[in-house]
């Protein structure tokens, strides 16, 4: 699985969902931590606002209660510091449906924050979704 780390991060980060699937068929491990901070794909996919990609790991079992080993947050909380800060890495990102397909995943929602005054802050769409379920 080692020889795959880079190319399964690169090809979730960029929403590749089928060079993901194929990479989980030929054996890599779904929850294994990729990248330097230690999260999973599905971190890496909310991140970036990679619906496809979100979809797909939901799918397949994905855990949406997952905490990277940097920073021992969860997808979610990925998805809505990606959301403000915006890395291109997918030509037509879609945070609201990242995050809202983690929470009817269940993803918990105490541990995220629609605050806009946080040092890492949600996109305002994203911090307005987040409010509409309760999060303040």
């Amino acid at each position: 699985t080692e020889t795959l780390r880079i190319p399964i991060l690169r090809a979730a980060e960029t929403d590749s969902s089928g060079a993901v699937g194929l990479m989980l068929e030929l054996g890599f491990p779904i929850q294994e931590p990729v990248g330097e901070d230690g999260g999973t794909l599905l971190h890496v996919a909310a991140y970036a606002g990679a619906a496809e990609t979100v979809r797909l790991l939901l799918d397949r079992g994905a855990a949406v209660t997952a905490r990277d080993l940097r920073w021992e947050s969860m997808p979610l909380e990925w998805g809505c510091i990606g959301s403000g800060e915006k890395p291109d890495d997918v030509p037509a990102p879609n945070w609201p449906a990242v995050v809202l397909m983690m929470i009817d995943a269940g993803s918990p929602l105490d541990e995220v924050s629609a605050s806009l005054d946080q040092p890492k802050p949600p996109s305002p769409e994203i911090a307005q979704l987040l409010r509409h379920h309760g999060v303040t």
